[in-house]
């Protein structure tokens, strides 16, 4: 249970498979209202920052506005988690043409031909960036690593219900009774879950009524643990 990324990374997801665990993504943890509690998303998040900042200016991410913005953008910093299978782009190739000559892009989301047309492939702290469309991109998978201690501290207040919940019913009951929790699972026993990355890898995945069925029978068949008291 971590942020996996799967559909941009090829032996990751056949690893997943392979192995046959149970894999949730944070990333894809979501709630019946649409928000993403593993990814701290904020429709007030640009009120506050221009209350906090003072001289800060803030824009929605339109295309109107990004037409304006990019020819003079030194750095173009994209925090947009793209729908899997959707085949358009928020920023175009054509668009990051537009940019400075020296201008950088960031993917902090990292989604493969996801938000940004010209974020081709996922890079690591060792080679952390590439050129593509003459413009040098920094598509790291993991940024908060860097700082692998604040971040922890951070993403455990939004984590550790879930952990706990799995430790507490076990993971296939967890996944039945909250289907936030649900929607976050990538694969299971071997097989994929996620349609859209299945449909990325050119696999085959599990509907939501054999993935239910599957669910039931793995829970009922999980042991019971019971504490009994010991010698300290």
């Amino acid at each position: 249970m971590t942020y996996i990324h799967s559909a941009g990374n090829s032996p990751l997801g056949e690893a997943l498979l392979s192995s046959g665990v149970t894999a949730i993504a944070f990333e894809d943890v979501q709630t019946d209202e649409g928000r993403l509690p593993l990814l701290d998303v904020d429709t007030d998040a640009l009120a506050r920052a221009e209350r906090e900042f003072a001289g800060l200016r803030t824009r929605y991410s339109s295309r109107s506005n990004l037409l304006e913005l990019l020819p003079r953008t030194d750095i173009l910093l994209n925090a947009v988690m793209w729908p899997r299978g959707r085949k358009d782009h928020l920023v175009s190739r054509e668009m990051i043409a537009c940019m400075p000559a020296w201008a950088v892009v960031v993917d902090v989301s990292a989604d493969i031909g996801g938000a940004i047309e010209t974020c081709i492939r996922q890079t690591g702290h060792d080679e952390p960036t590439y050129v593509e469309a003459g413009r040098r991109h920094y598509t790291v998978a993991n940024i908060p690593s860097i700082a692998a201690r604040s971040t922890s501290e951070a993403l455990a207040q939004v984590t550790l219900p879930y952990a706990l919940a799995i430790a507490e019913l076990g993971g296939s009951a967890a996944l039945i009774a909250d289907p936030a929790l649900r929607r976050g699972l990538t694969c299971i026993d071997g097989r994929m879950v996620r349609r859209a990355t299945a449909e990325w890898y050119g696999c085959d995945w599990l509907g939501p009524t054999e993935l239910e069925a599957m669910l039931l029978t793995k829970a009922a068949c999980a042991p019971r643990w019971i504490a009994a008291p010991g010698p300290c």
